[in-house]
């Protein structure tokens, strides 16, 4: 069984990995590494006497690497930034599709990160699905003070605020954000075409200033 976590490419699989592999290291956690770590994986024991395989990798053309083994769940790291069959061959939408029938009962799919431009997969369900949770999809949207308070301070809040808006909105406050070419905005569209129960709930923006 295997639990692949799918990066944006393999520099970014490298650092997932050293970050995983440190936090199994922890004493508390140590206990479950079985072998030896290799470049892009390691094996942790479960209770049931079958050892899991964590694995960190490029997202691959057609989800290649989404099939050959059962899985006990996937991650997909800056899952926002992942392009669709549309802009890349390497398709957010295709690895999913590709992991859907591998993923055992319990399994979980994550997809992780910062918001970015209002397109896409992760857009789109957060669009649809955010403050409607179901046993199927649950959204949630967090600022950056929320997750990581010691490096998102309100200095570094402001300091993005002027100097770099896009950052600021999406990894700060944790928003979509549109492009700086983008004619009319996208929360524009949003409110003109939405019904009056699929307007999104609002959060408290004072953790964020």
């Amino acid at each position: 069984v295997r639990i692949p976590c799918l990066a944006t490419g393999k520099d970014t699989a490298s650092y997932i990995h050293s970050h995983a592999l440190a936090l199994m290291r922890s004493e508390k956690l140590d206990a479950l590494l079985v072998g030896r770590p290799l470049a892009e994986s390691f094996r942790i024991s479960r209770e049931s006497g079958h050892d899991v395989e964590i694995t960190t990798t490029a997202l691959s053309a057609q989800g290649n690497n989404m099939v050959g083994s059962w899985l006990g769940g996937v991650v997909f790291d800056e899952a926002p930034r992942m392009g669709s069959e549309s802009t890349t061959v390497r398709s957010l939408k295709a690895s999913r599709q590709s992991a859907a029938d591998r993923v055992l009962p319990g399994g979980q799919e994550m997809l992780v990160g910062s918001p970015y431009a209002p397109s896409g997969d992760v857009y789109e369900l957060w669009r649809t699905r955010f403050g409607h949770p179901d046993e199927d999809v649950v959204v949630i949207q967090a600022s950056g003070p929320m997750l990581n308070p010691k490096h998102w301070t309100k200095a570094l809040l402001e300091k993005l605020r002027v100097t770099d808006p896009f950052t600021y909105v999406t990894s700060g406050l944790g928003e979509f954000a549109d492009p700086m070419d983008s004619i009319i905005p996208s929360k524009s569209i949003e409110v003109m075409m939405a019904k009056a129960d699929e307007v999104k709930p609002r959060r408290d923006k004072q953790t964020c200033a």
